[in-house]
């Protein structure tokens, strides 16, 4: 009665003390799932923004206006150039511009060399000194020759002579500008005011030679003024060329918006959102881009300023830019609370539930027992004599009554049948078992077959792969090559297909990839790959992943069939996903296959996997997944290739145990060493 008793009412204790633990769980997941998807749609709400949104048409009109600035200084620069061109050697003029003559300044002698050049530029001076004086951005203007005559506005003569001997042909700017043969802009420096500045260059032509050329200095100041006086919500700024911040408003960035100075050059961020804004906004691109700050999101509004190659962007805190988010973000926080009282509901019923089903399960249980107890008594003596008998090597035992223990009773009666067929059937199972023993045997044989022997090791990566066969279908492989002059190829392959036509295209489909790696083009080595798939596998098809690594450059150049997208983890700890996707080889007959090119820096870690090591599964049939996969690459970043490679073996087998692998798993990883 006691056993009884406990075995009715264990289960329903521990069913209720998992429901009650269950649902709070189920409650707090509720909510924290519903807060995620709130930030979610925040920032879902600002990148489905369309680049008529307001802010982006402010910083296209801003960008506007300081292309119009620049283009007129250039336009300004051009004429006087053109005047210079076309000037004639006779004329006569009161010259009001600075005349400095190289290499010793002016003095009788080199002013009767120079009256030609000096005749000819007198109508250019003037011209200059109307465009200096008509320019508010303008600091200073001048014409150098190239028999040494230069001519300013205003007059440096002072300023010039601290310097002598000078010669302006012998200064970068007459240099570049003569050698480029068009109208250029230098970069941005500090002037003798401590200003920032610019310089707007022509180079002079008359008839078919280089007469000289034409300059205009460019202060920035009144575009920092005017970019300071911006008011509103933005932060705005400018970056040139080379991604630096060329100037930004004078007030400090708000919350959040602190974080997208972290670095001074856009491209040397950690961030590789910023990096990726950068790219977009100095390939003349205008639009938008939400990108992950610190804690929270920022938008960052952009235009092309293109006399100049510069581009014009204002940052915005994107709490101030997500107004119509909020509105759906307090909607799905008012659901949250009515789910949160409803699971809590659902607790308080589910408790007092359990306590009735305890309190009658009990007495049930007791009644039942005492009514049970005289029966199973008298049974359980035939019963316990059955047994004897059957352990003796008695099987004639007789029927035992039904009713009680009657059914138990009536399982002695077949065993002596059980045991006569599980003997027969024992021996058959042992033929079966031998039989698929030697299939597995095959198709392991197989699977070795296709595993890589020695890994090259090129001077200054580490590289390192681990391939993990399956007793299922579907077929893996990988290479890596040597293919001369300083490159190193790796491919890692998957077929789906099982059987023997699926060895078949496996082995069939190495050869020709490690033939097709005489072409260092990526893109052609696999279609050429995949015209022989096509032509020979009959319908089946392969997914590749094939990259050329340059270790001079210290690039990689990479093309993806139908294959997982490989990630690289940079020394900081940042993730970036290749391309990855598309058509698999062998499904049609030419693919368009566009290869990409990425650096690889020190500490770099690129890892490239089969969907066996994701789809891994344990006796839960809970997936191992990618994400778990690049959290283990970005903690032991600072590892070599191979000690990398053993920790995720390890965490593998820790998560399936003694779980079968039902698809082939292979890695492989590339690691860029660091300099000591």
């Amino acid at each position: 009665m006691v056993l009884l008793l406990a075995f009715a009412l264990v289960p329903v204790i521990a069913i209720e003390v998992i429901s009650l633990t269950e649902m709070n769980q189920a409650s707090k997941d509720v909510q924290e799932k519903v807060s995620d998807l709130s930030n979610t749609l925040n920032r879902s709400a600002l990148t489905a923004a369309s680049n008529e949104a307001d802010q982006v048409q402010i910083s296209m009109a801003k960008a506007r206006q300081y292309d119009e600035l620049f283009e007129r200084v250039k336009s300004e620069n051009e004429i006087v150039a053109n005047d210079a061109s076309n000037s004639q050697d006779n004329q006569s003029c009161e010259v009001q511009a600075g005349i400095w003559i190289a290499p010793l300044g002016v003095n009788e002698t080199l002013l009767g060399k120079m009256k030609g050049t000096l005749s000819s530029l007198c109508a250019p001076a003037e011209i200059l000194q109307s465009v200096v004086e008509a320019e508010p951005l303008a600091s200073l203007g001048y014409i150098g020759t190239e028999d040494g005559v230069l001519v300013t506005w205003p007059n440096i003569d002072d300023e010039l002579s601290k310097k002598a001997p000078f010669d302006h042909r012998e200064t970068s700017w007459y240099i570049t500008a003569k050698s480029i043969g068009k109208t250029i802009w230098t970069k941005p420096y500090t002037d003798s005011s401590g200003s920032l500045a610019i310089t707007c260059l022509t180079p002079i032509r008359r008839g078919d030679q280089m007469f000289g050329v034409a300059g205009m200095n460019v202060s920035l100041v009144s575009v920092y003024n005017d970019l300071t006086s911006l008011g509103g919500r933005g932060y705005p700024f400018i970056i040139d060329q080379s991604g630096s911040v060329l100037m930004r408003s004078s007030a400090s960035p708000r919350g959040q918006l602190v974080h997208l100075f972290d670095s001074e050059n856009f491209y040397e961020s950690n961030s590789s959102e910023i990096r990726e804004l950068v790219r977009n906004m100095l390939h003349s691109e205008t639009g938008s881009a939400v990108i992950g700050l610190g804690k929270g999101d920022g938008y960052v509004a952009y235009a092309p300023i293109t006399t100049l190659g510069w581009s014009f962007g204002i940052a915005y805190p994107v709490e101030e830019m997500s107004l119509p988010a909020r509105f759906i973000d307090a909607g799905i926080k008012e659901t949250a609370r009515d789910v949160t009282q409803g699971l809590a509901d659902a607790v308080r019923v589910t408790r007092e539930s359990a306590i009735a089903i305890v309190v009658l399960a009990g007495l049930i249980a007791g009644s039942f027992g005492f009514l049970m107890s005289r029966r199973i008594e008298d049974q359980a003596k035939d019963i316990e004599e059955a047994a004897d008998r059957i352990r003796n090597g008695d099987l004639d035992i007789p029927e035992i009554s039904t009713g009680g223990l009657g059914i138990i009773g009536a399982s002695f009666s077949n065993i002596s049948e059980g045991i006569k067929h599980y003997l027969a059937e024992s021996e058959a199972i042992a033929e079966d078992r031998g039989a698929h023993q030697k299939e597995l045997e095959f198709w392991e044989k197989i699977k070795l077959g296709l595993a890589f022997g020695d890994i090259p090791q090129p001077e200054g990566y580490e590289i390192a792969a681990l391939s993990i066969p399956s007793d299922d279908g579907g077929f893996d492989f990988f290479d890596v090559m040597d293919v001369g002059g300083d490159n190193v190829a790796i491919s890692i392959a998957e077929v789906s297909e099982s059987g023997i036509a699926g060895a078949m295209l496996a082995v069939a489909s190495r050869a020709i990839i490690q033939s097709s790696s005489r072409n260092k083009d990526p893109s052609k080595a696999l279609s050429e790959v995949n015209l022989q798939i096509s032509e020979r596998a009959q319908g089946k098809n392969l997914a590749c992943f094939y990259a050329v690594l340059d270790t001079v450059n210290h690039t990689m150049e990479f093309v993806n069939a139908g294959f997982n997208p490989a990630f690289i983890v940079d020394s900081g700890g940042s993730v970036d996903t290749l391309g990855g996707g598309g058509i698999a080889l062998g499904v049609l007959d030419r693919l368009d296959l566009h290869p990409e090119r990425i650096p690889v820096q020190q500490g770099d870690v690129l890892m490239v996997y089969s969907d066996g090591v994701t789809e891994a599964t344990n006796a839960w049939r809970a997936q191992q997944g990618a994400e778990r996969l690049i959290t283990v690459v970005k903690e032991n970043r600072s590892l070599s290739a191979s000690e990398i490679l053993s920790v995720i073996e390890k965490e593998m087998r820790l998560h399936i145990k003694d779980h079968p692998l039902k698809n082939d798993s292979t890695l492989v990883i590339l690691k860029r060493a660091m300099k000591a």
